[in-house]
């Protein structure tokens, strides 16, 4: 995610906030990284939450497990497409074609990290 501001006191007072999310996440072993960038704005901020080697491991053993279901994993860097109000017409981004040309959006149900029709 990324956040921009166009004054640099905003920006200064945002780099505190999450300072202070941070440690209000640490009780659950999470952290959100900020890195600052100037891409589209004078002062932007892009946020990622910290991923640990544990949680890759089990991401994987759930992508895993959800394939042995039946589930199919998204067409993404990560197998994973987050979505949600008006956005749910670009998970057909994540299927290939010939699903699309096959079945309606009606008749295919969706999970966060994979699909199956």
């Amino acid at each position: 995610m990324k956040v921009e501001f166009n004054d640099s006191h905003e920006s200064d007072g945002f780099e505190k906030a999450i300072d202070a999310v941070n440690n209000l996440l640490k009780y659950h072993n999470l952290k959100v990284n900020k890195i600052f960038t100037e891409e589209n704005a004078e002062f932007e901020w892009e946020l990622k939450l910290q991923t640990t080697k544990k949680d890759k491991e089990i991401t994987k053993a759930f992508i895993d497990m959800i394939k042995r279901k039946g589930w199919k994993p998204m067409k993404a860097k990560d197998n994973m497409a987050w979505f949600g109000g008006k956005t749910h017409y670009q998970l057909a981004d994540y299927l290939p074609k010939k699903t699309m040309d096959n079945h309606s959006h009606e008749d295919i149900d969706f999970l966060v990290i994979g699909w199956r029709t």
